[in-house]
Formats: C-alpha cells, structure tokens, sequence
C-alpha cells in the first residue's frame, strides 16, 4: 500500500498514471517475481504449518536469468541486489556460515536444531519481502520508464535509478549498511522493531517538504498527492 501510495502520488499529475495504473503494474510485477523467486509457495506453507519442524529446503534464491526474468528487468535486478535490496536474507545467511561452536557437541547439535528451525522460518518473511521488492521495482520502472517528464522533476536520472529509490523508501534497506547512525549508535534492543515505523515517517516526511518546498508547482503536487 506504501509503494502504491508513492508510485500514484509521484506520478498521478500525469493522465492514466494514477492508481489504476499503478496497481496494474504492481500485480504485473507480482506475476514477474513469483516465477523468477525460487522457495516454493507451499513449501513455505507446510513450513509454518509445522512451525519450521520439518526439515524441507524453503530455501529463498532469485533467479534473474533469462529462464524466468524478462530481459528488460535484469539490469533493475542486478542493481536491487548490489544495493542489497532485493532479498534481505544476506545477513542471516551469513549468520548461518559462521556458527559459533561451543566445543561441546550435544550443545552444538542444539544449536544447530534451533538454528536450523529459525533459518525455515525466516524464509517464510524473506519469501513475501522478496515478491514485495521485486514487484514494488518493477511497478516503478514501468512508471517511470513511461513518464520521464516527471523523472526530470524529481532530478532523477534514469528508470532504474527511480526503481532503486522507490524501493528504499517503500520497503526500506535493513542490511545494517544503510541504517541511520543513531540506530547503528543505540542499543539494538531500542530500535529492532523501529525501522520500518522510522522509515515510514521519514517518508511522509519528505512528501510533506515536497508539498511546501517543491522546487515547482508539479513537485508540489506530488508531495501533496502523497500526503492525501
């Protein structure tokens, strides 16, 4: 609802790129994303039938070649994930390759059950944020690619440089390299479950500036699209 809110109000100045548009280019992506994110539908389902007990490979991957992603949006793929933007499992994975090892090895045997049970689950998440990047990207693309009159407004440069922003301020970039310095400051506890609600001010934020310090009346417009 966030993407759609932006990608209407960026670009509902301009005739038929309003809402309609907007969401007919989202399901568009959402088709596009479901074929070309691998992990299975109903093995995340009997993952959270099971509460992550039973032991199948829900395992998250995006494939961007040509077997399942269109040409024209593999360059924007490529970006999304350079920006770490595209699936935000990249830390866990992590996570998982350097297990601490206690040195004791029904402890170890624990762990990894535990560990093993929590990494099922995070791919349930990692599964629907994928399809919400990839679909939110490709959306704003399409939108953009069709309306460069209002790209020049924002400032922005190309498509997929618009693709890339809408993503970071509608879904936002938890990978821990583009978080705020106050939140990389604070204790993790105060601020785990507050980036989202940090982001989603920070955004209406800006489309308030937009709406009462746009450069141009068009500009104003956007912010006060967004706002309403």
């Amino acid at each position: 609802l966030i993407a759609v809110n932006k990608l209407a109000g960026d670009f509902g100045i301009v005739k038929d790129a309003g809402y309609a548009q907007t969401w007919n280019e989202m399901f568009k992506g959402y088709r596009i994303a479901h074929k070309a994110i691998k992990g299975g539908f109903f093995r995340q389902v009997a993952t959270v039938g099971t509460l992550g007990l039973v032991d199948t490979n829900n395992n998250v991957e995006i494939d961007n070649t040509d077997e399942s992603m269109p040409r024209e949006y593999q360059p924007l793929v490529k970006e999304l994930e350079l920006h770490q933007l595209a699936d935000v499992g990249i830390q866990e994975d992590l996570n998982q390759v350097n297990r601490f090892d206690t040195g004791w090895g029904l402890a170890n045997k624990a762990t990894d059950f535990v560990s093993g049970l929590t990494h099922r689950l995070y791919q349930v998440a990692r599964y629907v944020e994928a399809h919400n990047r990839l679909s939110t990207a490709i959306a704003a693309y399409e939108m953009a690619k069709r309306n460069p009159q209002t790209l020049k407004r924002l400032k922005i440069s190309s498509p997929i440089e618009y693709a890339v922003t809408a993503v970071q301020h509608t879904q936002g970039a938890f990978n821990g390299l583009d978080a705020p310095l106050a939140i990389k400051k604070l204790p993790k506890l105060t601020t785990q479950y507050r980036k989202y609600q940090i982001m989603m001010a920070w955004n209406y934020g800006r489309a308030m500036k937009q709406a009462f310090q746009g450069e141009s009346p068009e500009v104003k417009m956007i912010g006060w699209r967004t706002l309403g």
